[in-house]
């Protein structure tokens, strides 16, 4: 008889994001995440499948029994509802002055953890801090002090998976707090309505708003245009400000095993077009349409707004859905222990336009691409037709030629091949050309458009 689970329903499709759940709920202790060569983290059998079907029940890529509803997590929603950001009890934009300089952006899931272990709501958290493990930089680990949360400042841009801390929740009593992207979120949630344990355990689940994922190959390619790799890496910084102007223009760099650290390489150049070519993209974050994690106790992001991203120190968004934490929010404004103000939902929208213009446009045609390809998306999507073409054609050719160059950088064994890696950066980089080009000549038509009725007046005036 052929074993139902996610390895055969899920990971062999390519549908998995390794949030790594259904391993850590799995009661026969079948399951281990494991890195497959394009650096994303799949399950694998390690034992006998019992076939009770639980991890299929919490895998975000699957629709098992009755959705979730944000109704039976938070009850009504006196601040109202937006399609993607789902229900909400208030929004906040600000950030805490304690936290701002080493968290990224504008530290407020850090001060908001602190602050539930200082108000003893919870007894431990987890969230993302730099592994001891040979295979990764980065892995969710559990602290249990508000001082420890140090180990967990700023964003990383790297594949983690939460098995062995669900595992440990599971093991050991306690009021946890997890912090983790929507998709590892839908997972949770999903485990808690299947385990009453976990439900009594996880008292507060925050997510991290996110554009897409990437593999663990995203980082090593970097490291190798920074002349490192994994070995020869200590410390990895995604959100090194280097100074820059903008909040918004970060770097990435690397420590090696010296103390050094190397050049940074910033948002605004090789960095900035790594990630918005969508390069090293998880295949499950081709089809996902979660954005703001509308299953979340509260949902954190970055205020890339005009009137905040051109501050240095950057702002958080919170879109808050439990109405004790939105409490605990408005008293640490009151105290003055953080810098918070209320926002207008759409700009919420309109901070995160880009990411959720992806969502909204681009994955429904890659949904409708993979199942005119034979790939059937397990999930609900609003069926669109391929558009057909030439047009189409150059998006296919554009897809397969990006498909190539990160497929080609690395070996099965991970290792980096110097030829494809010196042709991505050379392409990488005559991009960062183009779009600086590009902005140029659009400042230069608008002022030109700005300076018209000027000069026609000028020149009116002139040959009168």
């Amino acid at each position: 008889m052929t074993e139902s689970n996610v390895v055969r329903e899920v990971a062999a499709k390519s549908l998995c994001c390794g949030c790594g759940v259904c391993a850590g709920v799995c009661p026969a202790g079948a399951l281990d995440m494991r890195f497959n060569p394009l650096g994303e983290l799949m399950p694998t059998l390690r034992g006998n499948c019992a076939e009770c079907q639980l991890c299929l029940k919490v895998c975000p890529a699957l629709e098992v029994g009755e959705p979730l509803s944000p109704e039976e997590l938070f009850g009504a929603a006196p601040g109202g509802s937006r399609p993607h950001i789902g229900d909400f009890t208030a929004v906040f934009v600000g950030y805490s002055d304690r936290h701002r300089e080493k968290a990224a952006s504008g530290g407020m899931a850090t001060w908001t953890l602190q602050e539930l272990f200082t108000e003893g709501k919870i007894d431990a958290a987890v969230c993302v801090a730099p592994s001891q493990k040979e295979d990764r930089f980065f892995e969710p680990v559990i602290v249990s002090s508000a001082s420890d949360l140090r180990r967990c400042y700023s964003s990383k841009y790297y594949p983690v998976e939460f098995s062995a801390t669900l595992a440990h929740i599971m093991a050991n009593e306690g009021r946890y707090a997890v912090i983790a992207l929507p998709c590892a979120v839908t997972a949770i949630r999903k485990a808690q309505r299947a385990l009453p344990l976990l439900r009594e355990r996880i008292r507060y689940v925050f997510a991290l708003a996110c554009g897409h994922g990437v593999s663990k190959h995203f980082t090593n390619f970097l490291l190798a245009v920074v002349g490192l790799d994994e070995r020869s890496a200590r410390d990895i910084d995604f959100r090194y400000s280097g100074g820059s102007l903008k909040a918004s223009n970060f770097a990435f760099r690397a420590r090696d095993t010296n103390g050094r650290w190397s050049r940074p390489l910033f948002m605004s150049g090789l960095y900035g077009r790594l990630w918005g070519g969508r390069f090293f993209l998880a295949r499950a974050c081709e089809f996902c349409e979660d954005l703001f994690s509308p299953l979340a106790d509260a949902t954190f992001m970055d205020a890339w707004l005009p009137e905040y991203a051109a501050d240095p120190g950057g702002a958080s968004i919170v879109v808050v859905r439990q109405p004790e934490l939105a409490k605990t929010l408005e008293e640490g404004q009151d105290e003055g222990n953080c810098r918070l103000r209320p926002m207008a939902i759409e700009d919420v929208l309109r901070s995160q336009s880009s990411a959720l213009s992806y969502r909204t446009v681009v994955v429904p045609l890659r949904v409708a691409r993979a199942e005119r390809d034979g790939l059937r998306i397990p999930r609900s999507f609003e069926r669109i037709p391929v558009p057909g073409g030439i047009r189409e054609t150059l998006v296919k050719l554009k897809h397969g030629a990006h498909r190539q160059l990160y497929k080609g950088t690395f070996d099965e064994k991970g290792g980096t091949r110097p030829f494809w890696v010196s042709v991505l950066t050379a392409y990488l980089r005559g991009q960062s050309l183009l779009y600086a080009a590009r902005r140029l000549a659009h400042r230069i038509g608008e002022r030109i458009r700005e300076l018209k009725p000027v000069l026609a007046l000028f020149l009116k005036e002139r040959w009168r």
